[in-house]
């Protein structure tokens, strides 16, 4: 399909390849996207860079202050402003004090990325603060054309840490346990373990966020503690919207925890973790979680494996990647494979016990 306002078409590889003239040249300039979106987006760039042959505009503003006139024109979640600001002001702003932007290239930003690590940050951070740099950069060519030295820049390479997961044996004496000692919390644990929410999702749930009538759990919102500037407290938990638009989901509720619920239904208006109109932050929870596991004799595991857990257990179960994804409130069914499905021994063993001698 072409795209009218661009010089854009679907190749028959499938990627889409978008055309621009280049006067200065006398050539055709390409660039190509997996998507129509990613070619136009790649195509805006070079013509704002190149202005069909133009040189590219210098900055001798410094960095810092085309950086804070950039943060101001940011429409995101609070929590994630929260987030830029802490690494702005924490890591980035130190950094480039007295540095004039159009002398940010990839050798200063290399070398910012050595003292990041010289900090002990992990990759993962620090491929956080890289791409708020990068992102800012995008910007300034959009916004004022000026040259952006740092595209070819990419961050370190994040190394994601095994999951520990519980045994069946330890999924069945943590569920032993949670129904013998039914707190709020225990109950908590139970729901996250059989529908795979998350923490901050749990922590915002209310009793009239569970149909038990019609067995569906809504997921609208959720609990995370958020740095504040005002008063003498440096941060407070705040209800916000899910992480990402396919984070607001129904999911159905099997008949075992329907029946489980029922006994401990609370107020509609109340919290589920607490049984009251107080809520119970992710910090707590986890500490509630650790608390719990150490009395049932269980080795110490992350809350959030349990959201790994459920979607081993649905994949195990015959649920489709599709419909799993959908559960989970994953934007895509490739993140639900590549990060939350965990093949135990035991289903190793009967994968191979599937395979017959070579004739």
């Amino acid at each position: 399909m072409r795209n009218r306002k661009l010089n854009i078409y679907k190749r028959k590889d499938g990627r889409y390849e978008g055309r621009a003239y280049h006067a200065a040249g006398g050539k055709y300039k390409s660039v190509y996207g997996k998507t129509e979106k990613e070619a136009a987006e790649k195509l805006l760039d070079y013509l704002n860079e190149n202005e069909h042959g133009k040189t590219k505009a210098r900055c001798r503003r410094y960095f810092n202050d085309l950086l804070d006139e950039w943060f101001c024109t940011l429409n995101i979640k609070e929590s994630s402003l929260c987030c830029y600001k802490t690494k702005i002001e924490n890591h980035i702003r130190p950094y480039f004090t007295g540095l004039k932007y159009e002398n940010t290239d990839e050798t200063v930003v290399q070398a910012f990325i050595r003292s990041l690590r010289a900090k002990g940050l992990s990759s993962k951070y620090i491929g956080d603060i890289i791409s708020i740099v990068k992102t800012f950069a995008k910007w300034a060519r959009k916004t004022y054309h000026y040259e952006n030295r740092i595209a070819g820049i990419t961050a370190p390479r994040v190394v994601h840490e095994p999951i520990s997961l519980l045994s069946d044996e330890e999924q069945r004496r943590l569920c032993d346990h949670i129904k013998n000692h039914p707190d709020t919390y225990n109950i908590g644990i139970y729901i996250t373990l059989n529908t795979g929410v998350r923490i901050g999702e749990l922590c915002a749930l209310k009793w009239n966020d569970i149909d038990l009538d019609n067995k569906v759990l809504h997921v609208t919102k959720t609990a995370q503690r958020i740095p504040c500037n005002t008063g003498k407290r440096k941060s407070s938990v705040r209800i916000t919207s899910p992480k990402t638009a396919s984070s607001v989901r129904d999911i159905p509720l099997t008949d075992f925890l329907v029946e489980y619920l029922k006994q401990y239904a609370g107020r509609k208006d109340y919290y589920v973790l607490s049984g009251t109109s107080r809520i119970v932050e992710p910090r707590a929870m986890t500490y509630c979680f650790k608390r719990t596991l150490k009395e049932a004799g269980l080795p110490s595991v992350k809350f959030h494996s349990l959201r790994h857990l459920f979607s081993t257990n649905c994949l195990q179960a015959g649920f489709d990647i599709k419909t799993l994804s959908e559960i989970l409130g994953h934007s895509n069914a490739a993140t639900t494979l590549k990060i939350y499905v965990h093949s135990s021994m035991e289903r190793k063993r009967e994968c191979m016990s599937l395979l017959k001698p070579a004739a």
